[in-house]
Protein backbone atom coordinates (compact mmCIF):
# COMPACT_ATOMS: atom_id res chain seq x y z
CA UNK A 1 0.00 0.00 0.00
CA UNK A 2 1.14 3.95 -0.54
CA UNK A 3 -0.13 6.92 0.46
CA UNK A 4 -0.13 9.54 -1.68
CA UNK A 5 -1.23 13.31 -2.51
CA UNK A 6 -4.13 13.57 -4.72
CA UNK A 7 -3.64 14.71 -8.36
CA UNK A 8 -6.28 15.57 -10.89
CA UNK A 9 -6.25 11.92 -12.58
CA UNK A 10 -7.49 10.88 -8.88
CA UNK A 11 -10.30 13.37 -9.35
CA UNK A 12 -13.42 10.78 -10.39
CA UNK A 13 -13.03 8.11 -7.81
CA UNK A 14 -12.18 10.73 -5.28
CA UNK A 15 -15.12 12.17 -5.83
CA UNK A 16 -16.89 8.93 -5.73
CA UNK A 17 -15.69 7.67 -2.31
CA UNK A 18 -16.36 11.29 -1.01
CA UNK A 19 -20.17 10.93 -2.02
CA UNK A 20 -20.11 7.93 0.15
CA UNK A 21 -18.69 9.50 2.96
CA UNK A 22 -20.62 12.59 2.87
CA UNK A 23 -24.21 10.99 1.64
CA UNK A 24 -25.83 14.76 3.41
CA UNK A 25 -23.57 17.61 0.80
CA UNK A 26 -24.25 17.86 -2.34
CA UNK A 27 -22.69 15.64 -5.02
CA UNK A 28 -21.26 18.73 -7.67
CA UNK A 29 -20.41 20.56 -4.58
CA UNK A 30 -18.12 17.46 -3.41
CA UNK A 31 -16.50 17.25 -7.00
CA UNK A 32 -16.06 21.29 -7.47
CA UNK A 33 -14.23 21.70 -4.25
CA UNK A 34 -11.42 18.90 -5.67
CA UNK A 35 -9.36 21.13 -8.23
CA UNK A 36 -9.32 23.34 -5.02
CA UNK A 37 -8.22 21.41 -2.63
CA UNK A 38 -5.40 19.78 -5.02
CA UNK A 39 -4.02 23.02 -6.04
CA UNK A 40 -3.87 23.91 -2.44
CA UNK A 41 -1.16 24.61 0.60
CA UNK A 42 -3.59 24.15 3.71
CA UNK A 43 -5.64 21.56 3.08
CA UNK A 44 -4.53 18.31 1.08
CA UNK A 45 -5.94 15.29 -0.44
CA UNK A 46 -4.66 11.81 -0.06
CA UNK A 47 -4.97 8.93 -2.14
CA UNK A 48 -4.50 5.24 -0.78
CA UNK A 49 -3.51 2.84 -3.59
CA UNK A 50 -3.63 -0.72 -2.82
CA UNK A 51 -1.04 -3.34 -3.76
CA UNK A 52 -2.41 -3.54 -7.06
CA UNK A 53 -2.31 0.03 -7.81
CA UNK A 54 -6.51 0.29 -7.58
CA UNK A 55 -7.52 3.55 -5.19
CA UNK A 56 -8.85 1.95 -2.25
CA UNK A 57 -9.18 4.78 0.19
CA UNK A 58 -8.44 8.41 0.86
CA UNK A 59 -7.91 10.91 3.27
CA UNK A 60 -8.33 14.99 3.58
CA UNK A 61 -6.08 17.32 6.15
CA UNK A 62 -6.41 20.75 6.99
CA UNK A 63 -3.88 22.85 8.85
CA UNK A 64 -5.88 24.68 10.89
CA UNK A 65 -4.99 27.76 13.76
CA UNK A 66 -7.36 26.72 16.69
CA UNK A 67 -7.93 23.30 17.22
CA UNK A 68 -10.58 22.42 20.20
CA UNK A 69 -8.17 21.54 23.38
CA UNK A 70 -4.72 21.72 21.36
CA UNK A 71 -2.36 23.91 22.55
CA UNK A 72 -0.70 24.89 19.63
CA UNK A 73 -1.78 27.73 16.71
CA UNK A 74 -0.81 25.49 13.85
CA UNK A 75 -2.84 21.81 14.04
CA UNK A 76 -2.76 19.19 11.81
CA UNK A 77 -6.49 18.38 11.35
CA UNK A 78 -7.75 15.12 9.88
CA UNK A 79 -10.52 16.23 8.05
CA UNK A 80 -11.80 13.31 6.44
CA UNK A 81 -10.82 9.34 6.22
CA UNK A 82 -12.68 6.71 4.00
CA UNK A 83 -11.57 3.14 2.79
CA UNK A 84 -13.50 0.83 1.03
CA UNK A 85 -15.89 -1.32 2.67
CA UNK A 86 -13.54 -4.50 2.22
CA UNK A 87 -10.78 -3.33 3.28
CA UNK A 88 -11.43 -1.93 6.36
CA UNK A 89 -9.91 -4.45 8.47
CA UNK A 90 -6.22 -5.59 9.03
CA UNK A 91 -5.03 -2.10 10.05
CA UNK A 92 -6.02 -0.32 6.57
CA UNK A 93 -7.37 3.45 8.08
CA UNK A 94 -4.78 3.47 10.47
CA UNK A 95 -1.91 3.11 8.19
CA UNK A 96 -3.42 5.84 6.67
CA UNK A 97 -3.41 7.91 9.82
CA UNK A 98 0.20 6.65 10.77
CA UNK A 99 1.34 7.79 7.22
CA UNK A 100 -0.28 11.72 7.63
CA UNK A 101 1.71 11.56 11.19
CA UNK A 102 4.99 10.91 9.96
CA UNK A 103 4.39 13.56 7.20
CA UNK A 104 3.10 15.94 9.59
CA UNK A 105 5.88 15.28 12.31
CA UNK A 106 8.20 15.72 9.16
CA UNK A 107 6.46 18.96 8.75
CA UNK A 108 6.89 20.45 12.52
CA UNK A 109 3.13 20.12 13.65
CA UNK A 110 3.20 19.03 17.05
CA UNK A 111 -0.49 17.98 17.41
CA UNK A 112 -3.35 16.61 15.09
CA UNK A 113 -7.11 16.96 16.05
CA UNK A 114 -10.09 15.56 14.20
CA UNK A 115 -13.66 15.20 14.84
CA UNK A 116 -16.69 13.27 14.49
CA UNK A 117 -20.57 13.25 15.00
CA UNK A 118 -22.24 13.08 17.94
CA UNK A 119 -23.63 9.83 17.06
CA UNK A 120 -21.21 8.28 14.91
CA UNK A 121 -20.17 5.78 17.39
CA UNK A 122 -17.80 3.53 14.95
CA UNK A 123 -16.07 6.78 14.02
CA UNK A 124 -15.77 7.85 17.62
CA UNK A 125 -14.13 4.13 18.96
CA UNK A 126 -12.10 4.30 15.66
CA UNK A 127 -10.08 8.02 17.05
CA UNK A 128 -10.17 6.37 20.19
CA UNK A 129 -8.28 3.11 19.31
CA UNK A 130 -5.80 5.46 17.42
CA UNK A 131 -4.82 7.36 20.89
CA UNK A 132 -7.29 10.56 19.99
CA UNK A 133 -8.48 11.95 22.80
CA UNK A 134 -11.63 13.39 23.29
CA UNK A 135 -11.30 16.91 24.67
CA UNK A 136 -15.46 18.51 23.68
CA UNK A 137 -18.54 17.62 22.93
CA UNK A 138 -20.96 20.48 20.88
CA UNK A 139 -24.02 20.74 19.88
CA UNK A 140 -24.57 23.35 16.58
CA UNK A 141 -27.54 25.31 15.90
CA UNK A 142 -28.63 27.20 13.24
CA UNK A 143 -31.72 29.15 11.97
CA UNK A 144 -33.23 31.11 9.12
CA UNK A 145 -33.18 34.82 9.23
Amino acid sequence: MELRPAETRDIDIWHQMRCALHDSSGPQELRDELPGIIAGEDYRGWMLEGADGRIIGFAETGIRNYAEGCRSDHVLYLEAIWVEPGYRQGGVVSFILQEIEKWGRAGGFREMASDCLLDNVVSEKWHTSCSFEEVERAIHFRKDL
